[in-house]
């Protein structure tokens, strides 16, 4: 009964929640183990981190004063961890996007293992969970699995309230849904189902801000799931320390795009709960930079080459925020490149022109905040590339940059409530395909390479189950939210556009 009241409420965001859910289930487990931006580094540690080691050992190997300025080496630490459950092959056919994965051998082996990690320095927390998960397995590939569940699931139940939340409790939200379909790209969806800490810190400002945005249509919208809000930021701020300022960002968001004036929001119990649950988790990942976290190794004299070195592949960050999986050797047709940014920026201009000078600030700041972040992580964190030989990547930045779409479409939702409604039934669903064809472009690499083809019948490596499970659930995600969508038909009752 309760899902049925829900679908006569809000469809549409039903079917997103469940298309959400259904695809990241898919990217889980048809990504063959290791197969994401460094998650054989992230496994190490989220085992390491089950059993109780949170600290490992420093790495004995000698380093020069300039190579001791590079992340990768300041972060890197030695973990004895068991052998029958980190010992395999993983990126055997890393950056060769012609070959399938079946060359993946799992090497377990008996004992203990010493083994380095160059996130071996990244806050411990959220690994906890993920390795307690993988320490049930009996063999890597299995304990990769298990440890992406539960970075899966964490990240499934963020989007779903992210849905939900946005679409309120009726049916009249629905630019607001475009906005966090387009901001939840394929990347998003593909680091959330790897094992990486990245997936969930974007997914967690993604939830966090969606929470805040839905706050601030009414005065006492911070009293509604509160203890979501707090639990979304919470994991924002402890997968890595920029998180604290991604959070910040959202609550000058929620400030600029309150819509009725109420000094007093902050007095509230249900804000100073929220404050309190964000206070700690930023002691707590804090405390653990101070004493083990790794420390700039660049100084301000960079940034002016780091900013070159940024705008220089900007289009390349571009395109990586959309979608380039596996070890970004597998790119997407340039299309859907294009069909994305295009919405992305038909939002966004959109919003410029019919937004208030508030909102208009927000989408500014987001801009700059963007530009901002990706500088000074090239600049102080990984430093200019001539010196340290890299260059950022795309979702270091994603958590803000994706915050455009979002607040595009709620700024569009508030002008245009309850009006257009055809453009929310046709973009999600559209783009929904989108998300399937990423799916499958990166399933089809893997299964028979680039240029090989029948996927369900030649595929020479194959995910747990095979490979029809997991393609007719990327169908019966489609349906879903095909079927939402047309639900949403109906018109809307007077009461929903009040």
């Amino acid at each position: 009964m309760k899902l049925q009241a829900a679908l006569r409420r809000r469809p549409l965001a039903i079917g997103v929640a469940a298309f959400f859910v259904m695809i990241l289930g898919c990217w889980i487990m048809t990504n063959p183990p290791g197969s994401a931006p460094d998650e054989e580094a992230h496994h190490v540690k989220a085992v390491a981190a089950g059993g109780g080691d949170l600290v490992g050992a420093p790495d004995p190997q000698p380093f020069t004063a300039e190579q001791r300025k590079q992340l990768v080496v300041q972060s890197t630490r030695v973990f004895r961890v068991p052998g029958r459950l980190v010992d395999a092959n993983y990126g055997c056919n890393r950056f060769m996007p012609q070959r399938p994965a079946d060359c993946l051998r799992d090497g377990g082996r008996p004992g203990d293992l010493d083994r380095s990690t160059y996130v071996g320095t990244y806050p411990p927390f959220l690994y906890v969970p993920a390795g307690l998960a993988a320490r049930a397995a009996r063999d890597p590939f299995t304990a990769v699995y298990f440890a992406r569940f539960v970075f899966g699931a964490i990240a499934a139940a963020l989007l779903v309230r992210a849905a939900l939340v946005l679409a309120g409790d009726d049916r009249s939200h629905g630019f607001a849904l475009v906005g966090l379909v387009m901001a939840t790209t394929p990347m998003a969806l593909f680091l959330a189902g790897s094992l990486n800490i990245s997936g969930l810190q974007i997914t967690a400002t993604l939830s966090f801000a969606a929470a805040l945005i839905a706050a601030s249509r009414v005065p006492d919208g911070l009293c509604a799931g509160w203890g979501w809000t707090a639990f979304a930021g919470a994991v924002a701020v402890l997968s890595r320390p920029e998180g604290i300022g991604w959070v910040v960002l959202c609550v000058i968001l929620f400030v600029l795009l309150k819509r009725e004036p109420d000094r007093g929001w902050y007095r509230r119990r249900e804000a100073l709960a929220i404050g309190a649950v964000l206070g700690a988790a930023t002691v707590s990942i804090g405390g653990w930079q101070v004493v083990y976290g790794s420390s700039f190794g660049f100084g301000p004299s960079g940034l002016g080459v780091a900013a070159r070195d940024v705008f220089g592949q900007s289009r390349l960050l571009v395109d990586q925020s959309v979608g380039v999986f596996g070890w970004l050797d597998t790119r997407l047709p340039t299309v859907v490149y294009l069909a994305w940014l295009a919405v992305i920026a038909g939002l966004v201009v959109g919003a410029l022109i019919v937004g208030s000078w508030r909102s208009r600030a927000s989408m500014v700041l987001l801009a700059l905040g963007v530009m901002a972040a990706a500088i000074a992580i090239q600049g102080f964190v990984l430093g200019p590339a001539r010196l340290s030989g890299q260059l950022i990547q795309a979702r270091y930045v994603m958590p803000c940059a994706l915050l455009l779409p979002l607040v595009a479409g709620e700024i569009l939702t508030r002008r245009y409530r309850g009006s257009y409604a055809l453009i929310p039934r046709v973009a999600v669903p559209l783009f929904s395909v989108a998300h399937v064809f990423a799916l499958y472009t990166y399933a089809r690499r893997n299964a028979v390479g680039r240029a090989g083809s029948r996927l369900l019948t030649g595929a020479t490596w194959s995910p747990p189950g095979g490979w029809l499970p997991w393609a007719a659930l990327a169908v019966v995600s489609l349906i879903a939210v095909g079927a939402c969508a047309l639900l949403d038909r109906r018109p809307l009752s007077p009461t929903a556009l009040a």
